[in-house]
């Protein structure tokens, strides 16, 4: 990251909420290995106006986003770019009849658990799955059998490059199992709308369990991984 950037950071005057910045992080702080080397500058962005006002910032520089930092093995080396979290209204879930509105930022655990009290059923594959929607997206989350795209209607992104929003649906892109073709791509997913189905409370939370346990019995859920 140029110097010059970090410093017009350090001095800009926020028109939106300002976000959280912490210049001169470490990644080890933010992922599930607790690995990774120094990043210039991590930023917890709360609200979708200061996204922007924080991508324009950047002046050209591209920043890397994460969710909650699973699935993810970084160097001890110090990385270059800008990391982004989004959080605040980006971790919001709206349920509207058997159909679920979350934000990119938003957890998949809190994902499953107001499916689960709103008695929808689709979801329960994800259970045990760490990371945020927008992640579980860019990476196709779930079993063989399974996967979150397979529920997913649609999905809002910012072009960061392009600097306008765009919507996809999962016909709009290529994907398969743990693969999308969105990946890499100079998108943040700020919002997911997913297509579940009406299903007694009771055998959604069965389910849960079942695979819980299975997961309980086969992986090493107390490691950091």
């Amino acid at each position: 990251m140029r110097p010059e950037t970090l410093q017009a950071l350090k001095n800009h005057k926020w028109e939106s909420p300002p976000p959280i910045l912490r210049f001169d992080d470490t990644l080890k702080k933010h992922t599930t290995f607790r690995i990774g080397g120094r990043v210039p500058l991590f930023a917890f962005v709360e609200h979708q106006d200061t996204l922007l006002e924080c991508l324009d910032s950047l002046n050209g520089e591209e920043p890397f986003i994460i969710g909650k930092g699973s699935n993810l093995l970084c160097s001890d080396r110090d990385f270059s770019r800008p990391i982004f979290r989004l959080t605040g209204e980006f971790e919001r879930i709206h349920i509207e009849d058997n159909s679920i509105e979350a934000g990119g930022g938003a957890s998949i655990t809190q994902l499953l658990r107001r499916a689960t009290q709103a008695g929808i059923g689709g979801f329960e594959f994800l259970a045990g799955v760490p990371g945020t929607v927008g992640g579980a997206v860019m990476n196709n989350s779930g079993p063989r059998m399974n996967s979150i795209l397979e529920r997913t209607e649609s999905i809002v992104a910012y072009h960061w490059k392009e600097k306008k929003f765009v919507v996809f649906s999962p016909s709009d892109f290529a994907w398969g199992y743990r693969f999308c073709s969105l990946r890499g791509q100079a998108l943040v997913i700020t919002s997911v709308r997913l297509k579940g189905y009406f299903r007694p409370k009771s055998d959604i939370e069965a389910e849960i369990h079942r695979i819980l346990e299975y997961r309980r019995l086969t992986q090493p859920l107390n490691a950091a991984c």
